[in-house]
Order: C-alpha cells, then sequence, then structure tokens
C-alpha cells in the first residue's frame, strides 16, 4: 500500500486544501494502529526466519497465531475507541465532524482488517517467497490509483477512504492466499478467532462509556484517556480470564523475564 503521505497528496489535487488535510488527518490516525503490528512483526520476523530455515512448521504456525493474537489484543482497544469516538478525536485536532469522521472510520475498518490477519507479508518475506511480496506490491499500487481516480472525483474524502481501505484488504487477501497455499495455515481460525469474545466486550464498555461524556469532568481528553484505558483493560482482563494458552503464558513469562533484567539492577542500585 501507499504511503498516508503520498495518498494525501493525490487526493489533494482532487480536493480543496481543507478536505486534503482533513483526510490526512484521518489516514495518519487509521494508519497508527500500523506500529502494533510492525513492533510485533520486528520482535518475531527473525524467529520466522529461523522455524523456516529448521522447517519446523508447527511451530511457525503457533508462533503467527501467537503474533496476531496479540497484535488484535492490543491494537483492537485503540481501533474501536478511535472508531466510537471518532468525532471527538478529530475535533482535538480542529476538523470538524461529518466527512471526515465517516472518513476516520473507514479506513479503521481497512486497518483492522490489516491487524486480523497478521504478519502474513512478513512471513513470506522471512520464508523467501519475496517474489509475491513484490508482486503484490506492484498490483496494490496500481489498483490503489485506479480507485482513486474512479472514487475521488465523485465521492470525495469517501471515495479516497474506500479506496485505501480497499487496497489494504485486497492485499491482504492475496497475502492469506499465499501463505495459506504455502503452509496451510490462516488467520481464521479458533486460535485467533479466541479474542472475539474479548472484543465484543470491549465495543460494549466503549458503547456504554460514550453515554457518560456530559456526566464526565475534566474535558475531552480526560473523557477520552479514561475510554483508552477503559476498552484495554475491559479487553485484556477478559482475555486473561476466559483463555489459557501456553503460548500466551511463554510470552508473557518472557516479557516479565526481559523487563526483571533490565529493571532490577536499576531498582538495586
Amino acid at each position: 500500500a501507499m504511503s498516508a503521505v503520498d495518498r494525501s497528496v493525490r487526493v489533494g489535487r482532487m480536493l480543496g486544501v481543507y478536505e486534503a488535510g482533513a483526510y490526512r488527518i484521518a489516514v495518519l490516525l487509521a494508519k497508527c494502529l500500523q506500529g502494533v503490528l510492525g513492533a510485533i512483526g520486528t520482535v518475531f520476523a527473525p524467529i520466522i526466519a529461523r522455524c523456516h530455515g529448521k522447517q519446523e512448521w508447527a511451530r511457525l504456525e503457533s508462533l503467527y497465531y501467537t503474533a496476531t493474537r496479540w497484535a488484535l489484543l492490543l491494537s483492537f482497544p485503540i481501533a474501536t475507541a478511535l472508531f466510537i469516538f471518532a468525532p471527538q478525536v478529530l475535533a482535538i485536532f480542529s476538523v470538524s465532524a461529518g466527512e471526515a469522521v465517516l472518513t476516520l472510520r473507514i479506513l479503521l475498518l481497512g486497518q483492522i482488517f490489516n491487524i486480523m490477519v497478521g504478519n502474513v507479508g512478513i512471513i513470506l518475506t522471512m520464508a523467501g517467497l519475496t517474489k509475491f511480496h513484490a508482486w503484490n506490491g506492484m498490483l496494490m499500487f496500481a489498483a490503489g490509483v485506479v480507485l482513486n481516480v474512479l472514487l475521488v472525483p465523485a465521492l470525495g474524502m469517501y471515495g479516497a477512504a474506500v479506496a485505501a481501505a480497499g487496497t489494504v484488504v485486497m492485499m491482504n487477501v492475496l497475502r492469506v492466499v499465499q501463505v495459506w497455499r504455502a503452509f496451510q495455515f490462516h488467520p481464521f481460525c479458533r486460535p485467533v478467532m479466541s479474542v472475539v469474545p474479548p472484543a465484543v466486550i470491549c465495543v460494549g464498555l466503549l458503547m456504554v462509556w460514550s453515554l457518560s461524556e456530559r456526566y464526565i469532568p475534566g474535558g475531552r481528553l480526560v473523557f477520552l484517556a479514561m475510554a483508552f484505558l477503559l476498552a484495554a483493560g475491559g479487553m485484556w482482563v477478559s482475555y486473561a480470564m476466559t483463555q489459557k494458552c501456553e503460548d500466551d503464558r511463554a510470552l508473557l513469562k518472557g516479557v516479565m523475564g526481559s523487563m526483571s533484567r533490565v529493571l532490577w539492577p536499576q531498582v538495586r542500585s
């Protein structure tokens, strides 16, 4: 997919200055979710390459499920809060409600799908299937240009958002099919879908919280900060109470061990 800047510049040639600026802010807000997936991919990429080199296919599959599950656990609360409270978030950047709200929500749906399928692009690259990665990039570049040319003049920011989200979805569908053909696993299975009940709880909590805005002192920023904390806490606690996954426990143990090795010497000193 093309960068947010490239996409915004192209849209800026078709829309007015204000609409292009509002669209760019919506794009940047939606793309902040990619930071979670990118961070997890950075950690797991060398492990994926090692599993492929040793032909540890079962370990590779388990690792993919764990990484995708944790990407959803970390990013879904942020995405849900941004989706439900899009008018309040955009108001912080002096962007009025209206087209920008729906634009942001369309872009968020594309990014949620991107996170839901996990680091399929990294798996293709680390497994040496770079030709698929290259062809996917070229096809999606062409698709993005065509969709923007067709949709932006007719639908404005909505068309640009649909083109961006559609490009992300199409690229990831291609990658999922390629990973499935190469390794016979995919994200639409029980190990990944185990985050659905906590996600439903997260959405429910935020819907209830949206009714309390007028009663929360401290202004919009305090209300939004508490919304993000509520979403994350509700999803993580409900997942911890309902799931008993060995990979999750091993991951948490490793993270806690790393943190203790870093923090304990500082505490002693």
